[in-house]
């Protein structure tokens, strides 16, 4: 059946589909870990996706070239930093399991 979905749809299609897939996971696995506990915590179903989609996209634009990828990666870690700031001074514990996580969502997109 799959192969029948991806013969009417481009190879970007599909690569982006399963990039915000797997963003998409991650994130309902944080909005989990959200609602079990009273600690803040970054990010969900809408921003890691969202997060994915920008990070494929930088990926995809940047042609091969460490610039762009770069400058999308400082920026989303000044969000990150921003978030944890927050995250820090509202209680005591300190966890870093969101952030590596986006982290690791920007970083490890497939982009060829």
């Amino acid at each position: 059946m799959l192969e029948h979905l991806s013969q009417y749809m481009p190879p970007q299609a599909v690569k982006i589909v399963i990039a915000l897939f797997l963003s998409f996971l991650i994130g309902l696995e944080r909005e989990e870990r959200k609602a079990e506990g009273e600690h803040y915590s970054f990010g969900g179903v809408r921003t890691f996706p969202l997060i994915g989609l920008v990070g494929y996209m930088m990926a995809l634009l940047s042609g091969g070239h460490f610039l762009p990828i770069a400058i999308g990666f400082a920026v989303v870690g000044s969000f990150l930093l921003m978030s944890y700031r927050h995250k820090l001074s509202s209680q005591q514990a300190n966890g870093e399991a969101s952030v590596l996580s986006l982290k690791s969502i920007y970083t490890s997109l497939p982009c060829d």
